[in-house]
């Protein structure tokens, strides 16, 4: 059993995971930290994340033969795309026309080819909207503190030799 199965390191341990908006979105940490920080701060940027969330489950799970898929597109339709939903998003007219013809003719279980475009929209709009917020945000300087914090324990890990870089791998 490798180290990282043992303790489940992060992906990485760096201040680039904050910094950088991808890696920000694949961390636990990093995540959360921008969950929190919309969900004090900007309720439709909250919203947008968790349909981002969402719709990358959906997509990935649909993908896996003979997964359950417990996430429907009638779910994401109606928790943040039909108005007056409880998540509902605010989105360009265009993609509402976009995704009311390509949902009402697909089925139900299946990921749609258009929530790839909602997916490009609501990440573009996350990553220039609120990202830039967030980095200027105090708690933004309290993940990087955080991870600082974690690097330096890794590192001093890898000097002790308590971990070895074979079984990082």
């Amino acid at each position: 059993m490798s180290y990282t199965q043992k303790f489940k390191l992060p992906i990485c341990t760096s201040r680039e995971c904050a910094s950088n908006f991808n890696l920000l979105l694949i961390n636990e940490k990093t995540y959360d930290a921008f969950l929190e920080y919309l969900k004090n701060n900007f309720t439709p940027g909250l919203r947008l994340l968790l349909l981002w969330t969402d719709l990358n489950v959906f997509k990935h799970t649909s993908l896996e033969p003979k997964k359950d898929i417990n996430l429907l597109a009638s779910e994401i339709y109606e928790n943040y795309i039909k108005e007056n939903s409880e998540k509902y998003v605010d989105f360009p007219s265009e993609i509402i026309t976009m995704i009311e013809n390509s949902y009402k003719n697909s089925k139900k279980n299946e990921y749609n080819a258009c929530f790839d475009e909602v997916m490009q929209y609501v990440y573009r709009t996350l990553k220039e909207n609120y990202f830039l917020n967030f980095k200027q945000s105090d708690s933004y300087r309290e993940l990087e503190k955080d991870l600082e914090s974690d690097e330096i324990i890794y590192s001093r890990l890898l000097a002790s030799s308590m971990i070895s870089n074979t079984e990082l791998i």
